[in-house]
């Protein structure tokens, strides 16, 4: 996922946020929450709190700082071909192995199995399921 506005207008993602991969949520997220609460909260909170008009669409347009007008210049500076701000995959949060696709297939489809009582698939006909995944949606998981 990329997030909006990635350093435009001064916003610094990692200073008030965590971005966590979303296969590892579950109480290990909670238990970080709590320390990085203990250990970071109120600068975190003081860090979201400078920037909170540029997430405040009921603001007034006209006001020093609004999403739109975020928006707009983050698109104006991508048109014009000048550097964008890129963040890393995850932020204050532990180091994690990622999956690769075809990884993730595999963890969804057993999950899907369990919580559906379905046979599993054997394996080749994951497989087959999994080319024909890749072939429609472009080779992702070909």
């Amino acid at each position: 996922v990329v997030l909006p506005f990635q350093g435009g207008e001064g916003i610094d993602w990692p200073l008030f946020s965590a971005k966590w991969p979303e296969g590892h949520i579950g109480p290990d997220l909670y238990r970080w929450l709590l320390h990085l609460d203990f250990h970071r909260g109120p600068a975190m909170k003081a860090a979201v709190d400078r920037v909170a008009c540029w997430f405040d669409y009921h603001s007034p347009a006209d006001a020093g700082c609004h999403p739109v007008r975020a928006t707009v210049a983050e698109l104006a500076k991508q048109k014009a071909g000048e550097q964008v701000v890129r963040l890393p995959d995850f932020w204050n949060s532990p180091k994690f192995t990622l999956h690769s696709p075809e990884e993730q297939f595999d963890e969804w489809a057993l999950a899907m199995e369990a919580m559906t009582n379905a046979t599993p698939l054997p394996r080749a006909k994951l497989d087959e399921e999994r080319r024909l995944a890749g072939a429609v949606f472009g080779g992702l998981l070909a």
